[in-house]
């Protein structure tokens, strides 16, 4: 390392520099102290400054020789709404509530040492921009800047910029062919639900544990979507509610954050194909728009938990709802409007053939009279076989439960018949489905079997994304002409 005094007190200017930005931090936009201490520091090398580009934006440029050639360097100058908590520092943030947490004090010191050696020495040929700009961490700075005719007015060949990397050793710079910081996006996700007192979650519709399924589900779209060898991250930040500690909300805003290199890979995060089929009651504020939100990005949408009339339901199929799930939640009460009894969201799909049902076909759910009468009104592509999945769920390990009759333990964090041989609510329970459509409502095999596999796939597109594979996406059992188990593979694993 250079020990000169020259280099000494370059050091010790540079971290002047970044302590005074540190303490006086300003968020987007709103940069006027730092902006005007950033400026007076080049003017002070004799440079031009011109202000007010894009907001707080300003350039000032050095030119040398007769080199035609321009490039930039640029720094942005906004902080983050994070209160700093080092009270050990003497240069910790005054402003509450506002810090330099990502760095941008050390970025603008560096832009600020790079010209001071650019000026000192002037051993170059062409021209050099001193770029800082405001509001990045919201994405609009540049923009403002680029609207603000930035590059008309300072036209360059190239723009450079640098990042802090906490970890890097001192005096170590990184870089790679290619992107080396990722193009971030945002998203904002709201649902909405049915809120209630927390004691009573059966009347409700509680989009606390929608949101946590989204959350979940969001995770899988880097690990299932994207190539394992390409960068993606997807990360939910911010998840607010409308409730309080004894009340089920009725509304969650989840807000998060992505990261790419490439615009592919950025379309693929904002339009990735994991939520295949979503449920929807048709008579909750914001139902139908969703509804049609949902439809035009190719999501199955479906009606359930609800209690809509049949306005309701037709303004729902208007929008692109197209199947019925938890038919035995959807029936009308014999609700009265005047003197007019009125039907409800099941009522309503047995009367249009482009609404398909989702039916729990155990005797428990529904009843086989109901079950007769969705196989004669909807026929058997008109019905898909759907599992209570989820039994279980969430349980401690070794917790032993009774579904519909069958004793169940939790193994491994999975759900299992007592005698181990398949996952209950899964493969066990869709053969209980099948041999109750072909025993009680007289549905053929192959017919019944169409309604456990390929009319719910084709429900949500799944028969267009080839093969499912065993073990990975589902279970696989062989049944015989009379009902009876011929193969069973769980996990990957036969099991006899």
């Amino acid at each position: 390392m250079d020990t000169t005094n020259a280099a000494l007190d370059f050091d010790r200017q540079l971290t002047q520099w970044r302590h005074r930005f540190h303490r006086v931090p300003e968020t987007g936009f709103e940069e006027h102290e730092t902006s005007a201490f950033a400026a007076e520091v080049l003017e002070g090398f004799g440079l031009e400054v011109t202000r007010g580009i894009g907001g707080t934006g300003f350039v000032a440029s050095l030119s040398c020789g007769d080199g035609r050639g321009v490039i930039g360097l640029r720094a942005e100058m906004d902080a983050l709404n994070i209160h700093e908590q080092a009270p050990e520092r003497s240069h910790a943030s005054v402003r509450a509530g506002k810090s330099h947490a990502c760095g941008h004090d050390g970025h603008m010191s560096m832009v600020l040492g790079a010209a001071k050696l650019l000026c000192e020495r002037r051993d170059f040929n062409g021209t050099v921009c001193f770029i800082f700009q405001p509001a990045e961490e919201h994405g609009k700075g540049a923009k403002a800047m680029i609207a603000d005719k930035l590059f008309e007015r300072f036209p360059v060949d190239e723009i450079y910029g640098v990042h802090n990397i906490p970890g890097l050793r001192a005096g170590h710079m990184a870089t790679r062919a290619g992107g080396i910081m990722a193009s971030e996006d945002n998203f904002v996700i709201r649902i909405n639900g049915r809120g209630g007192h927390a004691a009573r979650p059966h009347m409700t519709i509680d989009p606390i544990v929608i949101a946590a399924e989204v959350v979940l589900a969001l995770q899988t779209v880097v690990s299932r979507s994207v190539d394992p060898g390409v960068p993606a991250v997807i990360s939910c930040t911010e998840l607010f509610t409308d409730g309080i500690r004894n009340a089920i909300p009725g509304q969650v805003v989840i807000k998060g954050d992505t990261r790419s290199y490439t615009p592919a890979v950025q379309q693929l995060l904002e339009h990735a194909d994991v939520i295949k089929r979503i449920t929807i009651a048709p008579e909750l504020p914001g139902a139908l728009e969703a509804i049609e939100n949902f439809h035009a990005r190719k999501i199955s949408v479906s009606g359930g938990h609800s209690d809509a009339w049949d306005d309701e339901a037709g303004s729902g199929f208007a929008r692109g709802m197209r199947s019925v799930t938890h038919t035995f939640n959807c029936m009308s009460n014999a609700r009265r409007r005047g003197v007019c009894r009125v039907a409800g969201l099941l009522e309503f799909a047995l009367s249009e053939p482009k609404i398909s049902c989702e039916l729990i076909a155990d005797g428990h759910h529904v009843s086989p009279t109901l079950m007769r009468m969705l196989y004669r009104a909807k026929g058997a592509g008109g019905i898909c076989l759907v599992t209570d999945a989820t039994a279980g769920a969430g349980l401690p390990e070794g917790s032993r439960f009774s579904l519909f009759g069958n004793e169940c333990l939790v193994e491994g964090g999975v759900c299992l018949l007592a005698d181990h041989s398949a996952l209950a609510g899964s493969a066990s329970r869709m053969i209980d489905l099948v041999r109750t459509m072909v025993q009680k409502v007289d549905v053929p095999l192959h017919e019944a079997v169409a309604m456990a596999t390929r009319n719910p796939a084709r429900a949500i597109g799944l028969e267009k994304k080839g093969q499912l594979t065993v073990g990975a996406d589902a279970d696989f059992v062989v049944l015989s002409p009379e009902l009876e188990v011929l193969r069973v593979s769980v996990g990957g694993e036969e099991i006899s």
